[in-house]
């Protein structure tokens, strides 16, 4: 299957989920004015993909959030970005596309976030793809923290109360209430916004014959 990286659309609604989407799924939720999912890498097969966005729906890669309380580091930021590229890589998925951190129920310090969020966006960056990271809930680092971090060029707000970002705020939100049910999945609802810079998510499509 060939995709390609296309620009996200203003008020585009999709969803995040951690369930596999299948064929029928997938036609459902186009159905119902779905326009992308965001899926985890590292739960995500190339079958799915053709599922996904053989029913016209555009996606983009998450990695999973770690268990609470969990402590960031520029080293481990260094490994979890090493494995989502490498991710990305066995699935195909092209250069260009805007990849999410999940960066919430951390440990540590600000400091400590800081490097971790880093050091995982240069190693996303430097394969070609665009970083980004989810704001959740007990995040360490303020909204000027996080529009001063290198290497990340994205931001997603969580359904959480989280700061704002500073200068650029968000490109997309994650709406309330969570984990809720439409065509038999489980998901969150999420909308695309043009953040204060003047930029959309990239996200991964067919590509057309």
């Amino acid at each position: 299957m060939n995709m390609i990286s296309q620009t996200a659309f203003v008020r585009a609604v999709g969803i995040d989920t951690i369930s596999t989407i299948t064929d029928s799924q997938a036609i459902a939720l186009q159905k119902v004015g779905i326009s992308f999912v965001v899926r985890y890498v590292e739960s995500l097969t190339s079958n799915e993909i053709i599922s996904i966005l053989s029913a016209g729906l555009a996606l983009m890669p998450v990695a999973y959030s770690k268990a609470g309380g969990w402590m960031p580091s520029a080293t481990i930021g260094t490994q979890d970005g090493n494995n989502m590229v490498s991710d990305l890589k066995k699935l195909n998925i092209p250069k260009g596309v805007t990849t999410w951190c999940d960066l919430e129920g951390m440990g540590g310090t600000a400091a400590d976030t800081i490097a971790y969020a880093e050091a995982w966006g240069a190693c996303v960056e430097a394969a070609g793809y665009i970083p980004g990271v989810y704001v959740g809930a007990g995040i360490t680092i303020d909204s000027a923290q996080l529009y001063a971090l290198n290497n990340i060029h994205a931001y997603w707000h969580s359904c959480s109360t989280v700061p704002d970002v500073e200068s650029c705020g968000y490109m997309m939100i994650q709406l309330n209430p969570p984990d809720q049910e439409i065509c038999g999945v489980e998901v969150d609802f999420n909308v695309i916004q043009k953040d204060h810079n003047g930029r959309y998510p990239i996200w991964a499509i067919l590509a057309k014959p």
